[in-house]
């Protein structure tokens, strides 16, 4: 069994023409450092989720990524690179994404920000449209 830290860390995610850009700050905890014991990836994820709802809960609106460490002395178990990698572990699933030149529509205006199941969907110039909160048609 493989002891592992979380830690919710105020970030957001710019997607600009050259790539995109997460900005973070390393030092600013939101909530204190939870401690967990997993074996494998879908646990760990599992108490990812359960954590950043603790922190949506604590810290509502707010853009953080959660992010997972072993303690001091453990190993981290088989995959878990892989998992981060490929963003199994749900790290990012609060992580506001806004598109720094949004395109411009003929039929409206364009979109700034997706969102996704626990960050807002935004258009230029309207207020961002929460999940739960708006239309169903969104």
């Amino acid at each position: 069994m493989a002891v592992l830290i979380l830690q919710a860390t105020p970030a957001t995610c710019i997607i600009g023409k050259m790539g995109a850009s997460t900005s973070y700050e390393i030092t600013t905890h939101m909530v204190p450092p939870r401690q967990i014991t997993a074996t494998t990836m879908p646990v760990i994820a599992a108490q990812v989720l359960t954590f950043g709802r603790h922190v949506a809960q604590m810290c509502p609106r707010r853009s953080f990524m959660v992010l997972v460490r072993p303690a001091r002395g453990q190993r981290k178990p088989r995959g878990f690179d892989a998992a981060m990698r490929t963003e199994e572990l749900n790290c990012v699933s609060w992580l506001h994404v806004t598109l720094a030149h949004p395109v411009p529509h003929a039929d409206g205006p364009s979109v700034v920000s997706w969102g996704g199941r626990f960050t807002p969907f935004c258009l230029d110039g309207h207020d961002p449209v929460w999940p739960g909160d708006g239309p169903a048609f969104l």
